[in-house]
């Protein structure tokens, strides 16, 4: 099974979040593997190969060359094989799920054991608050 996502920009080698797309290195419709180098980026520093992280097929470029690239936008959209990740679900419904489920045990807040290692360890509470 095969499903597509997108492909985003990844933290860069400098630590920088964009760059000007140099060159796409694989055409739309081609395949690559992981590890292949899918286009250039050029940085304030340097020109960076953005690696595939899956194997797949690149399906449409999204920011095209001498276009700036952000990182956490999408760059390309891909296909690659497996299956689709499960989405997660929303904060408020992982809660209620959280509080409805029996097995979750509701425990004491760990101020007491957070006491109990600091008195163990030497500290002494000087907050004011026992």
């Amino acid at each position: 099974m095969s499903f597509e996502k997108d492909f985003f920009l990844p933290t860069l080698g400098d630590g920088d979040g964009s760059g000007r797309v140099v060159a796409w290195l694989v055409e739309e419709g081609n395949t690559f593997r992981k590890g292949d180098a899918l286009l250039e980026v050029e940085t304030d520093k340097a020109v960076v190969e953005v690696p595939a992280e899956d194997d797949g097929e690149l399906i449409g470029i999204v920011v095209p060359v001498d276009e700036m690239a952000e990182q956490g936008n999408a760059l390309a959209r891909i296909r690659v094989e497996g299956d689709p990740p499960a989405e997660a679900p929303e904060p408020e419904a992982a809660k209620e799920q959280i509080e409805t489920r029996p097995e979750v045990i509701k425990s004491e807040p760990l101020y007491g054991v957070m006491s109990d290692f600091a008195h163990w360890h030497g500290y002494r509470n000087q907050s004011g608050v026992s």
